[in-house]
């Protein structure tokens, strides 16, 4: 199951932070779905490329505990240095991109490391 209980926080901190309150609320599906079906299910964080690293680290580390099988485009898809480095600080594997297109992009991804599983949007 994916989900994206965080999007809606992301425009009231200008995308730039997360408050204790707003993980709180972001994590309660996750407890929720755990509590339901225990690990008989995966559950994967949609992110819409609308984080800054920083919040995407802190909201990643704090659905970890529900394991989170993969997040989603954590960060905005134009820097790959900076999407190689959050991979590596967060507990889940990182997925990208609808939002890339064409194989020089795809292939930069890879190169710099930045995702262990690459989603395509073939429409």
């Amino acid at each position: 199951m994916k989900i994206w209980p965080f999007d809606f926080h992301a425009e009231e901190s200008q995308w730039m932070a997360i408050t204790p309150q707003q993980l709180a609320e972001g994590c309660a599906p996750f407890r929720k779905i755990r509590e339901a079906v225990g690990d008989g299910m995966q559950i994967m964080l949609e992110r819409h490329s609308l984080w800054s690293a920083p919040a995407a680290v802190e909201i990643a580390r704090a659905v970890a505990p529900y394991g989170v099988f993969w997040v989603e485009d954590p960060i905005q898809m134009s820097n790959f240095g900076a999407l190689a480095d959050l991979r590596r600080r967060v507990p889940m594997h990182v997925t990208a991109s609808e939002t890339v297109a064409g194989r020089r992009q795809f292939l930069i991804m890879i190169e710099a490391r930045a995702v262990d599983v690459v989603t395509l949007d073939l429409s």
